[in-house]
């Protein structure tokens, strides 16, 4: 057998095992600022043997002390039609920043962080290009928005091709309320975690996490810890690239840690070393949507996940615990 084929036998093999129930963790991040990219307000609720928990994160769009100033009109008019100006405006398929570009697709462009906003010249470049190759700007704009092959393959299907060009057309609109000079004000999410679970054993815990952009630059989290007494601990993000962060914070010593993220961002391996304790923890992250996968751990325990995406909202996780015990767990979320 061809190891390929090997290989994708023994994937499928371990993923019907964990459907079967043998799976893990639901909605646990090595760094609360990875909550930060999530597509909109999200809802948990969990049960295991050992407890329940319930979690909930709100985020709210605020103006920032940043502000766009416009070169090119048409630029501004598909920023505006893109994310209206939100510095991490994020959508469920994973399409970033003002310009909601792809990870894969600002690579393309040699753009290092999509969540930078002022990247006009090389936008203006790829339209240009594409204006060229098709002589017009309205089909350029449009290749942006479905893509090349996407709009090919619109183009020859009949009665879409007549709706092809409502992504242009309202670009044209928005073009006319901007002139150069003009400046505009950039707006960005703050995010708040509130989380509380109950164990059997009596043992409440309560938490309040808030996570806020530092410009383009990452993120910055704060998170109180609520038990026997009140822990504070601090989080800082740094965006290297768009498939790579990494982050250094104190929770009760010094942490340290990274993320390395695929060109689609649906996949990504992180790792977290908390020095004054020496403990490592991992986590991987593996989707093929509907389905996702998640593998997380330290030396002493492994959590395996899988679960269902409905509709890009709703989540359902099956989960198991291995270690000193063997806890099962099931959660639902709710993105919206």
């Amino acid at each position: 057998m061809p190891l390929r084929t090997e290989a994708k036998s023994l994937l499928l093999l371990a993923m019907g095992f964990v459907l079967l129930g043998v799976c893990g963790l639901s909605g646990a991040f090595l760094f609360p600022n990875q909550r930060y990219y999530e597509s909109g307000n999200t809802l948990e609720v969990g049960a295991s043997l050992e407890g329940l928990s319930f979690f909930m994160s709100p985020r709210f769009l605020l103006p920032t002390v940043w502000t766009y100033p416009v070169k090119d009109p048409l630029i501004a008019a598909l920023i505006k039609t893109e994310s209206n100006f939100v510095l991490h405006s994020i959508s469920s398929s994973y399409a970033l920043g003002v310009y909601q570009m792809k990870p894969f697709f600002a690579s393309d462009l040699g753009i290092w962080n999509p969540f930078f906003p002022w990247n006009e010249k090389k936008i203006s470049g790829y339209l240009e290009g594409l204006q060229t190759k098709y002589g017009s700007l309205r089909t350029a704009l449009t290749i942006y928005h479905h893509g090349e092959s996407g709009y090919l393959s619109k183009q020859k299907i009949s009665g879409q091709s007549e709706m092809l060009f409502n992504y242009a057309e309202k670009i044209e609109g928005f073009q006319r309320q901007y002139s150069g000079g003009q400046k505009v004000r950039l707006k960005d999410y703050f995010r708040i975690g509130l989380e509380f679970s109950a164990s059997m054993d009596g043992n409440n815990l309560g938490q309040l996490i808030v996570i806020a952009p530092t410009a383009w630059f990452g993120t910055s989290a704060v998170v109180w810890t609520i038990a026997d007494s009140i822990r504070m601990a601090l989080y800082q993000e740094f965006m290297i690239s768009s498939r790579f962060q990494i982050y250094a914070g104190y929770d009760g010593s010094p942490v340290i840690g990274c993320c390395f993220r695929s060109q689609t961002w649906r996949d990504s391996l992180s790792i977290r070393y908390d020095i004054g304790n020496q403990e490592l923890f991992w986590e991987g992250r593996f989707e093929m949507r509907p389905w996702f996968f998640s593998l997380s751990g330290t030396v002493q325990n492994v959590a395996v996940s899988c679960g269902y995406i409905f509709n890009n909202q709703y989540h359902i996780v099956f989960g198991l615990t291995c270690g000193a015990f063997f806890s099962p767990s099931l959660a639902v979320k709710a993105v919206f």
